[in-house]
């Protein structure tokens, strides 16, 4: 009877046992730091039908606090599938690769011209791109950034964040330039990916200068600052912009907030674009700030401004629109909310010749 009485007791109070060991199951899976080789940039070119992955390693020692040239690293793998090149670098890695702090993807030219979806399947597939990850497209060879002996070839992440903060690709709302949802889409809309464009100035700096416009996994071309000035007054960013006046040289903060579709008219199509932001006197203004006419010294600043601009949205939007891309993300914002107004397999016609008035609203303040 004292036996049953036990085994009774054990039964109802094993659930409760089974629970508490599976709150209780430590770290058995933990990796120590200096067990693992950090990847933070990847590389990935494509060269006589095969893949050439290069990737930028930190791989601490036990007594290092600091990243430094001693223990970054850099290593190359070459095959058929970036897949195949990762593999051929964790098989010569010293340590485990962890990837997913990944900061950096470059995609070098022959890779934007081959397929970009191809070559980040892998990255894809091992839920390695995050909302944090920047894609950068490189004209020539992605790798020899990685490759070359000089330190500023050595990717600093915190320079080119710093380089990037301001030029977030939103996607449904996120500060994302790249993320595994928009690889895999296919909204039949002819739409672009902008990836901005990275270039190393031989022994001076490294920059962005421009994007590569990608379509259907394939490069169509590459677009200038002037075109991506304009291409930010659509999806939201901002822009330092320089103008020259008699008072002296004014720089300007565009703070540009993501364009405002409206539908005009149905019969026939007709949109209305209200591109807004707020324009920011950073310097300049030490001469007239304080005078009588501060005023209309602001009001002439934000009158050209206004003026430049427009011109980079109206050359923005006929390229578009003569290449049937949906860039600017109308046809996806039609498609969404008035998928009466749009078919699919004709949008880039449809595109081409669709009416849209622009219309500025913006407002000025001096720093």
């Amino acid at each position: 009877m004292k036996f049953g009485l036990e085994y009774g007791m054990w039964l109802r109070i094993m659930p409760l046992v089974m629970i508490t060991l599976l709150f209780c199951n430590g770290c058995w899976d933990k990796k120590e730091l200096n067990q693992l080789a950090l990847a933070q940039v990847i590389a990935i070119d494509y060269k006589d039908g095969q893949y050439q992955t290069t990737l930028q390693l930190i791989i601490p020692g036990a007594d290092q606090e600091t990243v430094n040239s001693e223990n970054l690293w850099t290593m190359t793998g070459s095959g058929t599938s970036v897949g195949e090149t990762m593999q051929q670098i964790a098989l010569a890695a010293p340590r485990e690769l962890y990837l997913d702090h990944l900061n950096l993807v470059l995609l070098g030219e022959e890779v934007l011209e081959h397929d970009v979806t191809e070559a980040l399947d892998y990255l894809v597939k091992e839920n390695v791109l995050r909302r944090r990850t920047q894609l950068l497209a490189v004209a020539g060879d992605a790798g020899s950034l990685l490759m070359d002996s000089t330190d500023l070839a050595k990717m600093d992440i915190f320079y080119i964040d710093n380089l990037l903060k301001d030029q977030r690709r939103r996607v449904h709302g996120s500060d994302a330039i790249i993320n595994a949802y928009y690889l895999s889409v296919q909204n039949g809309l002819s739409e672009t990916m902008v990836i901005p464009q990275l270039i190393l100035e031989p022994k001076t700096e490294l920059r962005l200068d421009g994007a590569a416009l990608v379509q259907n996994g394939t490069l169509v071309r590459w677009a200038d600052h002037d075109w991506l000035s304009g291409y930010y007054w659509a999806v939201g960013g901002s822009e330092i912009m320089t103008l020259p006046e008699e008072h002296g040289q004014i720089v300007v903060e565009l703070d540009k907030r993501k364009c405002k579709w409206e539908i005009a008219s149905e019969e026939p199509l007709t949109i209305n674009a209200t591109m807004k932001a707020t324009i920011k006197i950073v310097s300049g203004y030490d001469s007239w700030k304080d005078s009588a006419e501060a005023e209309q010294v602001i009001r002439h600043i934000q009158s050209q401004v206004e003026a430049k601009s427009m011109k980079h949205i109206g050359d923005t939007l006929t390229q578009a629109q003569a290449e049937g891309t949906d860039t600017f993300h109308l046809g996806r914002w039609l498609y969404a909310w008035h998928p009466s107004l749009v078919q699919e397999q004709d949008w880039p016609t449809q595109f081409a010749s669709l009416p849209i008035n622009l219309k500025m609203d913006t407002s000025i303040e001096v720093q």
